[in-house]
């Protein structure tokens, strides 16, 4: 039997590329990166030492942070 709530908190934890991010947004990889360094982008966590991931819950706050701040 499946559980919709496990599987969405499932798919909220899945870390996507900063790749993913960049087409998922529509904003170049580089400026993704740019943000990030300057505190402006989504959390990031590091699913190894060389590599940049963002959780699916972390985007969704923070492009939710970013329209709430362009709406004001």
């Amino acid at each position: 039997m499946e559980n919709p709530d496990l599987l969405k908190s499932l798919a909220d934890q899945r870390v996507l590329t900063l790749d993913e991010v960049a087409r998922i947004t529509g904003v170049a990889t580089v400026t993704i990166r740019r943000a990030i360094k300057a505190g402006r982008g989504p959390r990031v966590v590091r699913p190894s030492p060389r590599r940049l991931g963002v959780r699916v819950c972390d985007l969704v706050e923070w492009l939710e942070r970013r329209a709430s701040n362009a709406a004001a």
